[in-house]
């Protein structure tokens, strides 16, 4: 099976070296001189296992693929999503990215019945002293689901396709409950974490830090109840238990600060907050975190070119 990973971040480069071991994988880049760089190089895996990956990375991908699994930066989707009309041809497609929106922009493209959507709760980062190693900080779940019937096929595709390659995998019968609370998941974490520059198992240990992760989560719980998503009721659990199963990995919003790139919480707290205005929802905890992130998106955009005006 031949199988594109689009974006060469933590968890594209840890997935990619998942499926290498059973498929045809090419990782694929937007960035010439990376991509050559890291075919020449490959890169190093440490943490939970300990090896080194040789993947092709290449910018414009040719041929014919069975798979392909996006990755990316929310605020990336779009540009994908249009290049994926060039090269995917009927291949299935896969997203478990951050934040929302995301399915929605990618199903235009390639059709719904191609289209998977997922969650990813694997811990996985970049040294910030050394670009070819990747910290396998925590094994997690991939769920998946299909936000239309047509899309089973292309469902049935990933899941063998991860069970070949033991990554642990099931199906959700609701996806849309599994999408929100990885997102309220991602909502409490990734926005406390990178601005106390902390990772994930400090959280629940700093009880004022908590009780603001807490609220944020409990904000989040009453915009999914008015958009017709009901909850688990043990959500803050399971918060805690993202925590401490993945306590030393440094979140995705904190790789994000620690070198200066724009952040996605604007399709993650954000994307809270513009769901509230429409629901008539108070969130302002949510509120208060999504302007913060604005403003540094805002500075650290190309240019100073604005965020997309979710929040």
């Amino acid at each position: 099976m031949r199988v594109a990973v689009v974006g060469p971040g933590a968890v594209g480069r840890l997935f990619a070296a998942f499926l290498s071991e059973t498929a045809d994988v090419v990782l694929v880049d937007y960035k010439k001189e990376r991509a050559k760089a890291l075919s020449q190089n490959g890169y190093r895996l440490t943490g939970l296992t300990s090896r080194q990956v040789r993947i092709p990375v290449v910018v414009e991908p040719d041929g014919a693929f069975d798979a392909v699994v996006v990755c990316v930066k929310a605020y990336s989707t779009a540009a994908v999503a249009q290049k994926l009309k060039a090269w995917s041809g009927s291949a299935a497609v896969l997203t478990f990215q951050n934040g929302m929106g995301n399915a929605e922009t990618l199903q235009k493209a390639v059709g719904a019945e191609r289209l998977v959507v997922g969650t990813n709760s694997y811990g996985a980062n970049i040294a910030p002293d050394d670009p070819y190693l990747v910290h396998y900080a925590g094994k997690g779940e991939v769920v998946l689901g299909v936000l239309d019937e047509a899309a089973e096929s292309a469902l049935t595709l990933f899941l063998r396709l991860f069970e070949q390659a033991d990554i642990c995998v099931r199906r959700a019968s609701n996806i849309k409950a599994v999408l929100w609370e990885k997102l309220l998941v991602n909502a409490a974490i990734n926005p406390l974490c990178a601005l106390l520059e902390i990772r994930n198992g400090q959280l629940p240990r700093l009880q004022p830090l908590w009780h603001l992760a807490t609220g944020i989560v409990r904000e989040g719980e009453a915009v999914a109840a008015a958009a017709g998503v009901a909850l688990p009721q043990d959500i803050i659990d399971r918060v805690r238990k993202v925590c401490e199963k993945t306590a030393n990995n440094r979140c995705s919003t904190l790789q994000d600060i620690s070198t200066n790139r724009l952040t996605e919480i604007p399709y993650i707290n954000g994307y809270i907050t513009k769901k509230a205005r429409e629901f008539g929802v108070p969130a302002p905890l949510n509120g208060a975190i999504a302007a913060l992130f604005d403003a540094y998106n805002a500075l650290h955009a190309p240019g100073g070119t604005q965020t997309d005006g979710n929040s």
